[in-house]
């Protein structure tokens, strides 16, 4: 089993054989937003709870008809701009995604998810044996603002991470 087969989750571990191990923690990016990013579009600054009178908030200045309102908690929503101009989601053909369209329909549930769920942070540590306390820290690798560990990404980032500590991940 090579090292990127086994670091393949949350609190996975590989032993290198020289007494040190690799654990590979993904924890969440409280740092990171999506008003942090362009390619997301656009968040009103305010969540509404919409009951009363609450329900009827106008959309934002600078918000146009594509806007919609979004639920990110427990009847907690938020005014969503879709992206615009040059960071417009496409169709595969090269189109402008438009509203109804399962391109739309997936960008807009990445949204969601980050907006009720965040980002996430990818920490690869070192620690070798120590005859004082067990085991020490000896370095530490990371990489922090990720919307998707799909789709083979998190391989990608252990790879990388792996390289930037200088440990080879086809062992």
């Amino acid at each position: 089993m090579t090292i990127l087969d086994a670091l393949d989750k949350d609190g996975a571990s590989y032993d290198l054989g020289d007494g040190r191990t690799v654990r590979l923690s993904i924890e969440p990016d409280h740092d990171a937003s999506v008003r942090d990013y362009e390619c997301y579009g656009e968040v009103s600054e305010h969540a509404y709870r919409y009951t009363d009178r609450e329900g009827r908030t106008e959309r934002p200045d600078g918000f146009d008809g594509n806007a919609e309102k979004i639920e990110v908690d427990r009847g907690l929503w938020v005014w969503w701009q879709p992206p615009r101009g040059e960071m417009a989601w496409t169709e595969p053909d090269g189109t402008p995604a438009r509203r109804g369209s399962e391109t739309f329909r997936k960008c807009r549930e990445s949204v969601i998810d980050l907006l009720r769920c965040g980002f996430t942070g990818v920490v690869l540590t070192v620690t070798d044996e120590c005859d004082c306390c067990g085991q020490d820290v000896t370095e530490t690798a990371s990489l922090w603002g990720i919307d998707s560990l799909d789709d083979g990404y998190l391989a990608d980032v252990v790879g990388d991470l792996l390289s930037e500590l200088g440990i080879d991940g086809a062992k």
